[in-house]
């Protein structure tokens, strides 16, 4: 496709990137840890702050 090149080949599974996006970076001001179901429930229950 126009626009793509490919990163990774695998059996099953196949990367492309997008030529035409800018990098991005992300910076946060504090991580937390959390096991994966409380973090699904957080989001169902609208209990996550994404910003500060």
């Amino acid at each position: 496709m126009a626009g793509l090149s490919n990163i990774y080949n695998g059996d099953k599974t196949f990367v492309n990137g997008n030529e035409n996006s800018l990098p991005r970076a992300y910076f946060v001001n504090k991580v937390e840890m959390r096991d994966n179901l409380e973090v699904i429930n957080l989001i169902k229950a609208n209990g996550l702050i994404l910003k500060e």
